[in-house]
């Protein structure tokens, strides 16, 4: 959200910038280059550099992995991760429309789903 506010959150709706966490102050972003999750991106480049980052501010609520799925659930790769701060990158081939999800791993098996990136070329 740009902003704690009601505003801040209508437009993350809006734009499909969401995650889904068991944890109660975690947080996620997902970027590809320079968009957001929920991003719906046509004229993808056959390549294209994902980003993933997640955080929860609670001591020992360390992660353990940071892993990036495609349709189907089929596992496009995986970062091992320790600490309460953890960033991931990958390479997604985009030669057909696809959507990439980042999952990341707390060591209290707790977890965060960034929303989808679609990518088309």
């Amino acid at each position: 959200m740009s902003a704690l506010s009601r505003d801040g959150l209508y437009d993350a709706m809006a734009n499909r910038r969401t995650f889904a966490t068991s944890d109660k102050n975690a947080t996620s972003k997902m970027l590809a280059g320079t968009c957001w999750m929920g991003s719906i991106l046509t004229h993808a480049p056959a390549s294209m550099a994902i980003t993933v980052e997640a955080t929860d501010p609670d001591a020992g609520d360390d992660f353990t992995t940071i892993e990036l799925f495609g349709p189907a659930r089929s596992a496009l790769g995986s970062q091992a991760c320790s600490g309460t701060t953890c960033t991931a990158a990958f390479t997604v081939a985009a030669t057909a429309a696809t959507y990439v999800v980042a999952r990341a791993t707390q060591t209290d098996g707790q977890y965060l789903v960034s929303a989808p990136i679609w990518l088309a070329p």
